[in-house]
């Protein structure tokens, strides 16, 4: 089993594919709810991603599409929670009989998550969105570091702008906590500062310590970087993922060898990407 420990400090355009422009961030059957650190493991399983390289493809300078991936989302309860996350590909998507292997999974953990009912969710083509990143940029996300995304105004009664904005449009903000990828950079790319788990086999795990109480988002999507071309969309194929998460007390280093958790990466939150 693979698994890449990260130690975190405190504080710490147009889309691609119409099609996509009408889906929203959500978390919709991926909820984990709020986590006890009684080092029981929550699964989601039966989920699908769209396209092997959403994650990827978010790496590098013109951003990605938030739509080429699935939200996650949990809440901890009090500071200094160790979250370990896991995604494991399956055969359910669309990509099955024999493709599915095409699939190796990317995980970016951060603070914060999308609009939430009665709100209108967040999504990459809303006014908002496309307005606050640069021009030229596939969508919102970004898997490397911190980013925001809007939504479209909610009005008193749905769809009708005349009845008055019960809420205005607005942003979310997301705060990167780190990442995990799985393989190397023959499928994930060149993008500065990405870590792989060095084996490219569908499944991939990483360990987050002492991360304070709040809600958090989960993005896991293709780190698959070179596949955009055999994927050109607009329709993608899906591919099938179970992803799991446990939560244990901060139990320091000793205690994550004792767990088992395997190869220690101290990395610096926060680094910066261009």
């Amino acid at each position: 089993m693979k698994n890449i420990f990260k130690k975190f400090l405190p504080a710490a355009a147009l889309l691609i594919g119409m099609s996509a422009a009408s889906a929203h961030i959500g978390y919709s059957g991926r909820d984990f709810g709020t986590l006890t650190t009684d080092n029981s493991t929550v699964t989601r399983g039966n989920q699908t991603v769209s396209s092997s390289f959403g994650w990827a493809d978010a790496t590098d300078s013109d951003w990605g599409d938030s739509h080429r991936g699935r939200f996650y989302r949990f809440t901890l309860p009090s500071d200094g929670i160790t979250i370990i996350i896991s995604a494991q590909r399956d055969n359910s998507g669309t990509s099955a009989n024999g493709t599915e292997s095409n699939f190796l999974p990317g995980i970016s953990l951060f603070k914060g998550l999308g609009h939430l009912s009665p709100e209108q969710g967040s999504h990459d083509s809303a006014a908002l969105s496309v307005s606050s990143r640069p021009g030229g940029t596939e969508g919102s996300f970004r898997a490397l570091t911190d980013w925001s995304v809007g939504n479209d105004p909610t009005y008193n009664t749905p769809g009708d702008p005349l009845s008055g904005i019960l809420y205005a449009a607005s942003l979310r903000s997301f705060e990167y906590i780190g990442h995990i990828a799985d393989g190397t950079s023959a499928n994930f790319g060149f993008a500065s500062g990405i870590v792989g788990d060095d084996v490219a086999d569908g499944f991939v795990t990483a360990t987050f310590a002492g991360l304070s109480s709040g809600n958090y988002s989960i993005f896991v999507g293709g780190a698959s970087y070179g596949r955009q071309v055999d994927e050109p969309g607009p329709t993608y194929p899906t591919y099938g993922v179970d992803v799991s998460v446990r939560a244990i007390p901060e139990p320091g280093v000793i205690g994550l060898l004792a767990l088992g958790v395997g190869t220690l990466a101290f990395l610096c939150k926060r680094r910066p990407i261009t």
